[in-house]
């Protein structure tokens, strides 16, 4: 592997993704406030975008949560911005949207005064094209950089969908490579995601094929996390031109 990919994953691998002191948010019901954990994982979105990027929880108390600046944002942020905050929770409805105003801000964190919070459920605003793209990922919560090999089911720029051989469990952290076409050639993109659904597929030995055998008897659906802006932009111009090519 590249020295540069190696670099890469241990910079995916040094973003703190749902880990506390027993693996992961543990959160059955929807939390106050006061009872998320230091180093939760939340997505942050600035109040009208589609897109959450992901961010650490270093302190919450009362109707404050103060996080690590999300490393891929673009924009500037200003006091009084109004953002909203995204905490997974087991059970429900998946997770709650917690929306407020930033009051602080340094170099590296941001101080959030919440003002509401509710169940949170995702409508699907994104495209899903068929794209059976080889794919390598590894596991975020197992040390050693075992890389598994599978293939794509569909795309879009919200996620993914690839088979796998392995079980995953809902909110397991995968990092993951792919290419897509770029001109007259491939860019390659190394990226995050999140697990979100994970589907056992039962006759999955009539679906044998030559290129990896068994690889098909899971389906997991995957949500990307914190894309940069030119992965997200050459995805979205991937699945428009597909669509054009029909």
């Amino acid at each position: 592997m590249r020295t540069g990919v190696i670099e890469a994953v241990h910079s995916l691998r040094r973003n703190p993704s749902y880990h506390t002191a027993n693996g992961r948010n543990n959160y059955m019901t929807t939390p106050n406030i006061d009872e998320i954990f230091p180093q939760s994982m939340l997505g942050f979105r600035l109040k009208g975008s589609s897109i959450f990027y992901s961010c650490t929880v270093l302190e919450a108390d009362k109707d404050k949560i103060v996080i690590n600046t999300p490393i891929l944002m673009l924009k500037p942020f200003e006091i009084n911005t109004r953002v909203e905050l995204r905490l997974p929770v087991i059970s429900g409805a998946g997770s709650v949207l917690f929306s407020g105003t930033i009051t602080d801000l340094s170099a590296d964190s941001l101080e959030i005064r919440i003002t509401s919070k509710q169940d949170h459920v995702e409508k699907r605003k994104s495209i899903r094209i068929s794209s059976e793209a080889k794919i390598k990922y590894i596991e975020e919560k197992v040390p050693e950089e075992v890389w598994h090999t599978t293939y794509s089911i569909n795309i879009s720029h919200g996620g993914i969908r690839i088979y796998s051989a392995r079980f995953h469990q809902e909110g397991d952290a995968l990092i993951f490579q792919f290419s897509i076409p770029d001109g007259y050639s491939s860019r390659f993109l190394l990226a995050k995601g999140r697990v979100v659904n994970v589907k056992k597929v039962t006759d999955y030995t009539s679906q044998y094929n030559s290129k990896s055998q068994g690889y098909r008897r899971y389906i997991v659906q995957i949500c990307f996390e914190g894309l940069s802006l030119k992965d997200y932009i050459d995805i979205l111009r991937y699945i428009n031109t597909t669509l054009k090519n029909k």
